[in-house]
């Protein structure tokens, strides 16, 4: 078995971090706008897209430092001689594929974090396969659904910051990488 490649990636460090900050700016505002009177339906529906894409990329996000931090712990326990490989293999997943994997890790408030990506995939589900097969008495259930969305989503964000700097402090403590690299 030939060693591993010695790559810079960080395990809970974002690499997109402005990018997501400013998606998470708009989704706010829009979000925002959308729980007003007479609200637009498009900025309810476009806070929504906005939500789920941030939901997906901090699904990939866990799950990729997840399995980063254990690759790395391997690597250096067995000197490059053995170690577990699983990074980077799901740029396809879908966010259920994110959750199923995230089960196997067991972190500090897991079955939470877990739970909310579960109420946000079924939202998510229910939104985006149903949008154009509902009759105008079924609408209710998306616009649920759709108003939903955020508030489940900026709990989920509270969390996985919590959990994340808890681990950035555990793997990197020399350094301090807080809200910076955070995604409030």
């Amino acid at each position: 078995m030939s060693p591993k490649k010695q790559e810079k990636s960080l395990p809970f460090i974002h690499k997109n971090f402005q990018t997501t900050v400013n998606l998470l700016e708009l989704a706010r505002e829009l979000s925002k706008k959308s729980k007003e009177e007479n609200a637009d339906v498009s900025n309810v529906l476009a806070s929504t897209m906005l939500y789920v894409s941030i939901v997906e990329y901090l699904a990939q996000y866990l799950i990729n430092s997840m399995r980063e931090l254990v690759e790395n712990s391997t690597f250096k326990s067995f000197d490059g001689i053995m170690y577990i490989n699983e990074t980077n293999k799901n740029e396809k997943f879908t966010l259920g594929q994110f959750v199923f994997e995230l089960r196997k890790y067991s972190f500090p408030d897991s079955q939470e974090i877990i739970r909310l990506f579960d109420e946000i995939s079924k939202a998510r589900n229910t939104v985006f396969h149903n949008l154009s097969k509902m009759d105008a008495d079924e609408l209710s259930k998306i616009d649920q659904c759709m108003l939903m969305i955020p508030d489940l989503s900026e709990e989920l964000i509270q969390k996985i910051d919590i959990v994340s700097e808890g681990f950035r402090k555990m793997i990197y403590p020399a350094q301090e990488h807080s809200t910076q690299n955070g995604t409030n």
